[in-house]
């Protein structure tokens, strides 16, 4: 009984194997599909654009034709930038390759009605990518232009101050003039009067301004006397003073001046602003004159006077204007920056932009 237990035991796992050999031969053999390679990701083209309205209405070159620089365009892609284009806007802007924007009419606008300018670009790359920005610029960014400007001083050692050239409303420097740094850190982009002064060619050229606009940027050292002059006309005798513009040491603003009072020659008098300019610290200063009377503004906001202008109408008889110095030999001891003349009363709002955004 054993042993035919055992022969069908083996009888039954040989024909099991058999059976398992041939379904594993039967059956097909299943392999995974290889994974197709990935594509690579397509570069983007990112608009990361950083728009001002720089100088829109005062123009950065004076021979500008065609309009006035409003902003560049930055754009970061994988591949270099092929084009731009302004699809929708609502004024006339044009745009160059390199992403400058131009303000084609900037004089035409009325800056009273247009709160903002709208526009689309589109951006093309080198591998053909597109994409598009919708950019929107405020009016309040805007400069005003100084459309009367009579002379600007940047104070830029390389451009005016290195050699002095001496030709219309630029001046002749004397000793003490260093250059510094400006209010923003930039190098020699100021100028730092130690008892220095520049001497304006053509004093001349500033007589019968009915009205005028001085304006600065200022950060005093020091006041070894009792005032420093940032710009005055005056001279050569005490009765030809037209105006000086400066400030005494107890921090307040001064300004002097010469001129006609009801039919009297001669007249003198000054106005006195309820100020506290500190040492080393950076100021923008403007002195307006309507013809009548001058006020002062100090870092965009209008001061009170606790001596007010008299009613005067200046002489405007004196032979030498002067930045850092007038004819008391009253010196400027500190930094100066964007020195302005303009022929005409800038208003409260312009000045407070100008504080706020000069960009000249």
């Amino acid at each position: 009984m054993t042993t035919k237990l055992t022969l069908f035991t083996g009888l039954f796992l040989f024909l099991l194997t058999t059976l398992m050999v041939s379904c594993d031969k039967d059956d097909p053999i299943i392999q995974e599909e290889p994974e197709e390679p990935m594509e690579p990701e397509e570069p983007q083209v990112v608009i990361t654009y950083d728009l001002e309205l720089t100088n829109l209405t005062a123009a950065v070159d004076e021979n500008v034709d065609n309009g006035y620089l409003a902003g560049t365009m930055s754009v970061t892609s994988d591949t270099s930038i092929s084009s731009f284009q302004i699809l929708e806007t609502n004024v006339p802007f044009s745009i160059n390759n390199l992403g400058e924007i131009q303000l084609d009419d900037a004089d035409g606008l009325n800056y009273e009605q247009i709160q903002a300018f709208e526009f689309r670009v589109v951006v093309e790359d080198a591998i053909g990518q597109k994409d598009t920005a919708d950019i929107l610029l405020n009016v309040n960014n805007v400069d005003e232009s100084p459309q009367n400007l009579k002379a600007y001083y940047d104070m830029n050692w390389s451009s005016q101050f290195a050699n002095m050239v001496s030709s219309s409303n630029i001046g002749t420097g004397y000793p003490n003039l260093v250059p510094v740094n400006d209010r923003e850190g930039n190098p020699s982009a100021a100028v730092n009067f130690q008892s220095g002064h520049v001497e304006i060619d053509s004093p001349a050229d500033f007589n019968n301004m009915t009205e005028f606009s001085l304006s600065t940027w200022i950060k005093v050292d020091s006041i070894p006397g009792t005032y420093v002059t940032i710009i005055s006309k005056s001279g050569p005798g005490s009765g030809d003073d037209d105006f000086s513009f400066k400030i005494r040491n107890n921090g307040q603003v001064w300004v002097t001046f010469t001129g006609t009072r009801n039919g009297s020659n001669n007249s003198s008098g000054y106005a006195v602003f309820d100020s506290n300019i500190q040492l080393d610290q950076w100021y923008h200063l403007v002195a307006t004159y309507d013809g009548t009377h001058f006020k002062i503004y100090i870092n965009g906001q209008p001061r009170t006077t606790s001596k007010p202008s008299v009613d005067i109408a200046l002489k405007w008889t004196s032979t030498k204007m002067q930045i850092g110095k007038n004819r008391r030999g009253e010196h400027m001891y500190g930094d100066l920056d964007d020195v302005m003349v303009i022929n005409g009363t800038l208003t409260n709002e312009v000045i407070e932009r100008w504080f706020e955004d000069m960009t000249f």
